[in-house]
């Protein structure tokens, strides 16, 4: 998702001024995708550590429904992988393409075979 905004007033980040009624595009899809802070940002890792990501928020920002969400996730692997223990991808990793949608981070397509 892409937030459109101006800036209310000159700002200086990373020894860049961003002037005052500037257009600001905050892309939250970048989140969790900083080199400096994640080894291999473009890499899903389901075992990367530590993982400060900013999936839910935090703070005063925290996503009221992240514990539900982690267990529903939590509920649907863990089913998923009792009914289909050999899971595992159809093609090569090199294989999936990254979706190209401005603001989001997906796969075109993730083919696995059930079994």
């Amino acid at each position: 998702m892409t937030e459109l905004a101006y800036a209310r007033e000159d700002i200086m980040l990373h020894d860049i001024t961003i002037p005052k009624g500037a257009v600001v595009i905050a892309c939250i899809s970048s989140a969790n995708h900083d080199p400096e802070i994640f080894e291999n940002p473009d890499v899903f890792d389901i075992e990367r550590s530590p993982n400060k990501h900013l999936g839910f928020g935090s703070g005063i920002h925290a996503c009221l429904g992240a514990p539900l969400a982690r267990m529903e996730a939590k509920i649907a692997l863990t089913n998923l992988l009792k009914r289909n223990p050999n899971l595992r991808l159809a093609v090569d990793p090199s294989e999936i393409e990254v979706e190209t949608t401005p603001g989001i981070h997906s796969y075109k397509c993730l083919p696995v075979v059930l079994e």
